[in-house]
């Protein structure tokens, strides 16, 4: 061990290019799938709106 790295508590010093690597790969992924939590948010928006209007629409044929 060298003593540039005795005050780093990593033991070594980050590798900026594997940071940006990372970070090109996520927002590539990013760009081309979306975001995939948000779709499945309106997804289950649209769901629990469409059974909640068939069960309105079942109380108002039945009464």
């Amino acid at each position: 061990m060298d003593n540039n790295n005795l005050n780093n508590p990593f033991g070594h010093l980050p590798d900026p290019d594997a940071e940006k690597a990372k970070f090109d790969v996520n927002q590539n992924q990013l760009h081309t799938r979306g975001v995939p939590g948000l779709w499945s948010q309106l997804l289950d928006l649209l769901i629990v709106l469409g059974v909640s209007a068939v069960i309105i629409g079942i109380l108002l044929w039945i009464f």
